[in-house]
């Protein structure tokens, strides 16, 4: 049994993002299929933040909670 739960950033676009607006919310269980990215930027006091995301191609909605 998976008692470790993680968090991730997902980028979705057109209409995977209007489905995971409409259908999903915090806790969702879900399948992500993409490719991991990585960028930088500075924030207002110039100290450079990196970022890793998910940019998801597919996603499957398992349904459990």
């Amino acid at each position: 049994k998976v008692t470790d739960t993680q968090w991730h950033n997902v980028v979705a676009w057109n209409k995977t993002a209007e489905i995971i607006e409409k259908y999903l919310q915090k806790g969702s269980e879900e399948a992500v299929e993409g490719k991991l990215t990585s960028r930088s930027y500075e924030d207002k006091d110039g100290t450079k933040k990196y970022i890793t995301e998910i940019v998801c191609n597919e996603l499957l909605m398992l349904g459990g909670k």
